[in-house]
């Protein structure tokens, strides 16, 4: 018979709990060490960063175009605010997505678009 229900050794929670005994055990009273603090973050111990490449590679594509450009401002209709954000450090930037971000950032503007009703002029260079 097979034991499905058969408790299994949780690999990546051992490891946590031996990394936190070692830190324990360095620690020399410059931390303050609460068990209330913790979030264990199981999934992070690797050797490369993950990430999704569709929210990397396409704002980075973008920003070396608009550097390329170089406008004094950059439109922005929905993309991501994060680099939209970033950009703003360098450019103006008018964020415009359904839901606008409640952001306060010098050179970020956000403001609410509906794509079924843009309110641009056609070949405007707004």
């Amino acid at each position: 018979m097979f034991d499905f229900f058969k408790k299994k050794t949780n690999f990546k929670l051992d490891r946590f709990n031996d990394e936190y005994r070692e830190f324990i055990n360095q620690n020399d009273n410059r931390f303050t060490i609460d068990v209330k603090d913790f979030y264990p973050c199981l999934d992070d111990n690797t050797e490369f960063t993950g990430f999704d490449a569709h929210y990397i590679y396409h704002p980075a594509w973008a920003a070396r175009i608009v550097k390329r450009i170089n406008p004094n401002y950059h439109v922005d209709i929905s993309s991501t605010i994060n680099f939209c954000s970033i950009l703003s450090a360098f450019i103006a930037v008018k964020f415009y997505d359904y839901r606008p971000a409640k952001l306060k950032l010098n050179n970020l503007s956000s403001d609410k678009i509906d794509l079924t009703n843009i309110f641009f002029e056609d070949n405007s260079q707004q």
